[in-house]
């Protein structure tokens, strides 16, 4: 059974509107590995979920699995885990086409030292191929408006 989509037709100046509400929104998103201490709310857990399965799948399946971790050392065992994993791509794994590509279509990104000191964007490619443990590198605007374009 097909459900037909019906929607209200937006007059063109609110579609300027949203569309550009929606930019902002995207060019604000940003990679954060490097996450505030105080607990998310269950209910806004359940509702970033809800939306999250509501995002296209092949055949509208939607195969995927959310796990909510709330204990820090699980996290933190995943975490080293996915950098090791980043690594492995950045330093072997992927072609060279992929890495340059990746490498083209990158932000500015800093890398932040445990002591929390910034380096230039330019020194990360060199951090990255060192296995960091722990270092954390992360886009962030600020980055970007005080090291300029890489």
């Amino acid at each position: 059974m097909t459900i037909p989509y019906e929607r209200e037709r937006m007059p063109p100046e609110a579609m300027i509107a949203a569309a550009r509400e929606f930019l902002e929104t995207i060019r604000k998103r940003r990679t954060v590995r490097d996450f505030a201490p105080d607990p998310v709310p269950d209910e806004v857990l359940a509702l970033a979920i809800e939306a999250a399965n509501l995002a296209p799948s092949g055949a509208n399946m939607q195969p995927w699995k959310f796990v909510v971790v709330k204990d820090r050392e699980l996290k933190k065992r995943i975490r080293m885990a996915a950098e090791e994993e980043e690594f492995e791509n950045y330093n072997g794994r992927m072609p060279d086409e992929w890495l340059r590509g990746a490498r083209a279509s990158r932000p500015q990104r800093s890398v932040v030292s445990p002591d929390r000191r910034s380096v230039a964007g330019r020194d990360v490619q060199r951090l990255r191929t060192r296995r960091p443990r722990s270092v954390s590198i992360r886009t962030s605007p600020r980055a970007a408006a005080a090291t300029g374009p890489s």
